[in-house]
């Protein structure tokens, strides 16, 4: 992952998560790196959701970086998603490879 993926990634999650930048610092080399291996195959490095994956994917996975997007997806509705993944879509849940504050920083 380039340098701009990676502070797009990171952009991405604070946008997402509502977690301030100055608390995803220390940590955000880590969050980068999950990001990379669990979530950016099917949702892009940017988090549009634009990967060789969406093609196979019905319905496609979520482009994060659409207006609105922060409203439509509280915090714990996401927690709830990367944990349990969701029904009806290629969505997996990680909560038997991620521990808690894992999912909580992705």
């Amino acid at each position: 992952m380039t340098s701009i993926h990676r502070i797009i990634a990171m952009a991405t999650i604070v946008v997402l998560t509502q977690i301030s930048p100055q608390v995803l610092a220390g940590a955000d080399s880590v969050i980068q790196e999950l990001y990379a291996e669990y979530c950016s195959v099917c949702h892009g490095d940017q988090g549009d959701g634009n990967t060789h994956a969406t093609r196979g994917l019905n319905p496609p996975p979520r482009d994060f970086t659409q207006p609105g997007m922060k409203a439509q997806l509280p915090r714990e509705y996401m927690i709830t998603v990367v944990s349990e993944g969701k029904p009806g879509t290629a969505m997996v849940g990680w909560n038997t490879q991620l521990s808690r504050d894992q999912i909580e920083g992705l």
